[in-house]
């Protein structure tokens, strides 16, 4: 079966490069552009049915369900993609890798990437398995950035979204008894999960505030730390190390936007902050 590309000329074409560059440079961007999409389709598709309520309500739901699954992989991916892009971008990790007890080196990894074009951090960093526990999360970013993007106060309603999650796409949308008994609810057990578009768009606004964190909390810290240890001082020096640095580190707020280059003045701004006196 043919893999479905966009021809070159369409608008989905040229949002599907936009978005592939905010992937390539900026997880926070990208996710942030994900989920506005999720929720253009959900509202999109809201007013249509097809004079059958019930039919249509019905097929809303697995819609919006199957968006759901989407979002939070785009969540995951956004997550560990930061880490594995920050170990492609900077040298200043080098050292500290080996400290790190949870990067566990799988050798089959490695020897797939022989004809790939993977880099360095997504070999370390995207086959380990845990990104769908808060803490597991927490704990290591907290390792890398001594910072830990899920505030304390948000774990309990993320590890409930992923339950949802794993509802939806291992159990064809059905609550099992012993995951209705981790949402809190006995009465979820053996019925359907309902996703409706507030759900959704509380979800999108939920994730949204974490992933932010990944530019104002983590990122924050992630610069402060080159600007000690890996920045030569001047823009002339640092202009290729800093500018995907910035990328990675920036969130922008819109779909259609595209990302900015990086420029003297950006980096003049952010030393000022970051540097100490």
């Amino acid at each position: 079966m043919p893999f479905p590309v966009p021809a070159p000329s369409t608008s989905e074409s040229a949002d599907a490069k936009r978005d592939e560059r905010k992937r390539q440079a900026s997880p926070p961007s990208s996710f942030y552009a994900q989920s506005q999409a999720i929720l253009t389709t959900v509202k999109y598709i809201e007013p249509l049915h097809s004079g059958y309520e019930g039919a249509a309500r019905k097929h809303k739901n697995r819609t919006r369900s199957a968006l759901l699954v989407q979002l939070m992989a785009s969540f995951e991916f956004a997550m560990k993609d930061f880490l594995a892009q920050t170990l492609n971008t900077t040298h200043i990790y080098d050292d500290d890798v080996q400290t790190w007890s949870w990067l566990k080196l799988d050798v089959a990894t490695v020897l797939s990437t022989r004809e790939g074009l993977a880099g360095l951090g997504a070999v370390l960093i995207h086959p380990l398995q845990g990104w769908q526990t808060p803490e597991t999360m927490n704990s290591r970013y907290k390792d890398v950035f001594q910072r830990q993007p899920i505030a304390d106060s948000e774990v309990q309603t993320l590890r409930d979204l992923w339950i949802i999650r794993h509802s939806i796409a291992h159990n064809g949308g059905i609550v099992t008894a012993p995951d209705a008994r981790r949402l809190r609810e006995a009465s979820l057990a053996e019925r359907q999960v309902l996703i409706d578009v507030d759900h959704l768009e509380q979800a999108v606004s939920f994730l949204r505030c974490i992933v932010e964190r990944l530019e104002t909390v983590v990122g924050g810290a992630l610069l402060q730390r080159w600007f000690d240890e890996g920045s030569a001082g001047t823009w002339n020096a640092d202009a290729d190390a800093y500018k995907p640095l910035k990328a990675l580190t920036t969130y922008i707020r819109s779909r259609p936007q595209e990302l900015q280059d990086a420029d003297e003045a950006m980096y003049s701004a952010d030393r000022t902050r970051y540097v100490q006196s």
